[in-house]
């Protein structure tokens, strides 16, 4: 009996309930086509006194079909055709490397024309222009000495030079060296060279001043090349004397420096030539034309008898018959 009161007054209760909330919500028209509103739920028991609305499950707001994905929507013919991606931007790492050009020659001067023109075999090169005071202008590689249409007379190996050097050079060997060879009976085909160009100070010591060697403007020579691979070796004294004599004044007369044995000891087994320009024309000649070394006696025997007493005694068959 209880029951049954208790279920009547929460049906009361409910009702109250529903329409005063009908009161308070406002007035909609349904549009054509739409579908009838739900249902209110009605609760019955406690929930129903908490002012809280029931909890409601959360649903995609487009329902698909399992499985389907959606896809974008067309482009607008209007658009047009998309623009074509740029090419990324090359970098400088991207880039080819790019050789250096070596430098020109310059105009060929008036002293190249003179060489050139039926005195030497030459290759005009660029200006020398490096650190520490190697700097040279009008260079020349000069190759071989034409004595005459028939004959030349080969550097071996080819020199680096200043022009005007390589003209002096080549004045030596026309004027000078081929005569003396001549007249010698040697028949000459080139000239041993040593050292010519090379950037470094002199002597090779560190911290020097630079060398001529370093301004192309010296050659080392160390032999004469003669035919059948035979060779004179100026510094040798087992050469004949009388033409390395002959020699030294040759190249002391023309060049301002000439260094060769017995001159600091960094010139034995070549001779030094350049033109070193000096105050006054002053110019330095050290050359020792140098002869065979005469070997000595070995010494006198520790046991030996002296000198004088040795000479007063007889030879030994003397000795003998005066024993007899």
């Amino acid at each position: 009996m209880r029951l049954a009161v208790i279920g009547m007054l929460c049906v009361a209760s409910a009702a109250a309930l529903a329409q005063d909330a009908a009161r308070r919500s406002p007035v909609t028209t349904a549009s054509p086509g739409a579908k009838p509103p739900r249902a209110g739920i009605i609760l019955v028991g406690p929930a129903a006194y908490s002012g809280r609305p029931p909890a409601r499950k959360l649903t995609a707001a487009v329902p698909f079909a399992d499985g389907e994905v959606p896809l974008p929507r067309p482009r607008p013919p209007e658009a047009g055709k998309g623009a074509p991606e740029a090419p990324p931007a090359a970098t400088e790492t991207d880039a080819p490397a790019k050789a250096e050009a070596p430098a020109a020659p310059p105009p060929p001067s008036a002293c190249f024309v003179a060489l050139s023109t039926g005195f030497g075999v030459v290759t005009q090169l660029p200006p020398i222009n490096l650190p520490n005071g190697c700097e040279a202008p009008d260079v020349v590689q000069l190759e071989a000495v034409v004595v005459s249409p028939s004959r030349r007379i080969t550097i071996d190996p080819p020199a680096v030079l200043r022009c005007p050097m390589a003209t002096e050079i080549v004045n030596w060997v026309r004027e000078d060296l081929v005569p003396l060879t001549d007249a010698a009976k040697l028949d000459l085909t080139g000239i041993e060279n040593y050292d010519s160009f090379e950037c470094r100070g002199r002597n090779r010591v560190v911290g020097a001043k630079t060398s001529e060697h370093g301004r192309a403007n010296a050659l080392d020579v160390r032999a004469l090349l003669l035919a059948g691979r035979k060779r004179v070796t100026l510094t040798d004294p087992e050469a004949d004397h009388a033409l390395r004599d002959r020699l030294k004044a040759d190249v002391c007369s023309r060049f301002s420096t000439v260094l060769g044995p017995g001159s600091d000891g960094y010139h034995e087994e070549h001779v030094h030539l350049d033109l070193i320009e000096r105050r006054n024309n002053y110019k330095i000649c050290q050359w020792d034309v140098r002869d065979p070394t005469i070997p000595l006696p070995p010494e006198r025997p520790a046991e030996a008898p002296p000198r004088e007493q040795a000479s007063q005694q007889p030879p030994p068959a003397r000795a003998q018959e005066q024993a007899k």
